[in-house]
C-alpha cells in the first residue's frame, strides 16, 4: 500500500465532504496505476462505511467503470472539486436566512461544510463569535479553531465537559453531518446528540448543514467503538473503556437540516 493511500485510509480527523475529496484526489493521480479499480473501491467502501458522502462518490466511480468510458469518468473526477464547492456555496446562501441575525455559534468536531459556511458568515460579520469544544479524543474542534483564527474569526475553545456553557451562551448550534438517514434521524460526530439535547432545553436553534449526498434511502446505524487506547492507554480487570466516533441525533432534536438544494 503506497503512503498517500495510507494517510487517506488512516485519516481519523479529516471530516467527510474533505476525504471524499481527497479520495477523489488520489483517484485523479493514480488512476492509469491500478488495475484493479473495483477492489479499491472496496477497501474505502469497507473503511468509510459511516460516511454516506464517500459512499454515494463510491458508488458513482462504480457505475462509471461499468460504462467503460475512461474519457467520461476522467471528467467526473475532475468536475467532482468544483460539484464540492458548489454545494458548500448553496449551503452558505440558504444557511444565511437562518442565521442572519446570529452573533455566537456553537460548533464541534472538524466538518468542512460548517467552517466554510462559517468563514462567508463573518466575512459579512466580522463581529461574529464561534464557539468550539475540543471533541476528544483526537482533538478535530482544534483543526476547526485553527483555520478560523487564521481567518480572523473570533474563536473561544471549551473542553468538551463544559459543551452546556457553551451551547446556553450561543445563539445557534451548527454541526455537519456524516449520514442522513431516510427517517431524518442524523448520524454525526459523537458529542452532537448532547449538543442538540442541551440546545433543545435552552430554545437554541440546533441545525445541520449538509449536501444531498449525505441522504441515504436506508435507515441503518452500526456503532463501531475504537480504539480504546485513544481515550486513555491504561490496563485494569475492572476498567471498560468506550471509544465511539459517531452517534445518532433523533430528527425532534434538529431544527432544521440546511441542504444545497
Amino acid at each position: 500500500m503506497d503512503d498517500e493511500l495510507n494517510k487517506i485510509l488512516s485519516d481519523n480527523k479529516s471530516g467527510s465532504a474533505e476525504l471524499a475529496l481527497k479520495i477523489n484526489e488520489y483517484f485523479r493521480k493514480n488512476l492509469a496505476e491500478h488495475n484493479d479499480l473495483i477492489e479499491l473501491i472496496k477497501t474505502f467502501r469497507k473503511r468509510f462505511s459511516s460516511f454516506q458522502i464517500i459512499i454515494s462518490y463510491l458508488n458513482k466511480i462504480e457505475s462509471l467503470l461499468f460504462q467503460n468510458d475512461p474519457a467520461v469518468l476522467k471528467s467526473y473526477l475532475k468536475g467532482f472539486e468544483q460539484e464540492i464547492k458548489n454545494s458548500d456555496y448553496r449551503i452558505y446562501l440558504n444557511a444565511k436566512n437562518y442565521l442572519k441575525d446570529a452573533e455566537k455559534i456553537f460548533t464541534l468536531s472538524n466538518s468542512s461544510t460548517v467552517t466554510k459556511v462559517i468563514k462567508s458568515l463573518a466575512a459579512e460579520n466580522h463581529n461574529l463569535q464561534i464557539k468550539i469544544i475540543e471533541s476528544r479524543p483526537n482533538y478535530e474542534g482544534r483543526i476547526t479553531a485553527k483555520e478560523l483564527l487564521r481567518n480572523n474569526i473570533h474563536v473561544e475553545l471549551f473542553i468538551d465537559a463544559d459543551m452546556a456553557k457553551a451551547v446556553e451562551s450561543s445563539d445557534a448550534v451548527l454541526t455537519g453531518a456524516d449520514k442522513i438517514l431516510k427517517n431524518q434521524d442524523v448520524i454525526n460526530k459523537t458529542g452532537s446528540r448532547a449538543a442538540a439535547i442541551i440546545a433543545k432545553h435552552f430554545k437554541i436553534p440546533f441545525y445541520v448543514l449538509a449536501s444531498k449526498l449525505k441522504f441515504s434511502e436506508d435507515n441503518n446505524f452500526d456503532q463501531v467503538e475504537h480504539d480504546s487506547n485513544e481515550v486513555w492507554n491504561y490496563s485494569s480487570p475492572n476498567l471498560k473503556l468506550h471509544n465511539y466516533y459517531f452517534e445518532l441525533i433523533k430528527k425532534e432534536f434538529i431544527t432544521s437540516i440546511i441542504t444545497d438544494d
